[in-house]
């Protein structure tokens, strides 16, 4: 998904959304590495449910509000009829006509949605490179913490047959 809304939003071409969002990627998860080993610690400091509603949950929230387009313009409109051309049947397009990049006139919502900025774009996705993990290693934490040494998992659904 971030390929096609980096395309549509940013006006890159296929090459460069690749290129870039991989970059992207790659650094997220080097940085929910990082992250996730400082769970620990963070832990030992700190009360995990409060580790895990400021690191966790706020993050995702502030990583969700950044990702809320606010600007006043649209994004770059891509001319739909060169998309692809009329006696060739394969859809090939050339990537690097500035007529087909940005988002297609056919998505009605691209005439009047304020365009991401790359940096809301880049702020949202490092926000929830930190606080996913952080949140998802914490809420099966405290579950399992909560359900105590009772068997999980086959075990656990095996024995809820007596209660019904």
């Amino acid at each position: 998904l971030g390929t096609v809304l980096t395309m549509e939003q940013f006006a890159w071409t296929k090459t460069e959304a690749l290129k870039n969002v991989a970059i992207l990627m790659t650094a997220g998860g080097v940085i929910a590495c990082v992250t996730f080993l400082l769970i620990s610690p963070l832990c030992k400091r700190f009360k995990e449910n409060y580790v895990l509603i400021v690191g966790g949950f706020f993050l995702m929230v502030l990583g969700r509000i950044a990702h809320i387009p606010y600007r006043n313009e649209t994004a770059k409109l891509a001319d739909d009829r060169f998309w692809s051309f009329p006696n060739d049947t394969s859809g090939y397009y050339d990537e690097n006509d500035p007529r087909v990049l940005g988002c297609p006139k056919s998505q009605e919502w691209c005439k009047t949605t304020p365009v991401l900025g790359f940096s809301e774009f880049i702020i949202g996705y490092l926000l929830t490179s930190v606080g996913y993990p952080i949140g998802l290693t914490l809420i099966q934490t405290i579950f399992s913490k909560v359900l105590g040494p009772r068997p999980q998992g086959k075990e656990f659904f095996s024995n809820l047959e007596h209660f019904f």
